[in-house]
């Protein structure tokens, strides 16, 4: 599971939105499930994004098989 937090400020342009929906595809490609979060909800309501990541995290563990992936730096 991956949380990536999507501020209007990095993706508000054609560019970056279709960046981000890259990144987004090859994270899912490889069967890595990826949650998106905007400052705000992480701001204002931690509590719910904490109890869906829990919820997906125990999920991601009912699963026949785990992703198999090398974490690289991102530069």
């Amino acid at each position: 599971m991956a949380l990536e937090v999507d501020s209007e400020e990095y993706h508000l342009g054609a560019t970056e939105y279709r960046t981000t929906l890259r990144r987004r595809l090859l994270l899912e490609s490889h069967g890595i499930d990826v949650t998106s979060a905007a400052p705000a909800l992480i701001r204002d309501h931690p509590q719910e994004l904490v109890a869906a990541i829990r919820t997906k995290l125990h999920l991601a563990k009912s699963r026949p098989t785990r992703p198999n992936i090398i974490i690289r730096p991102y530069l």
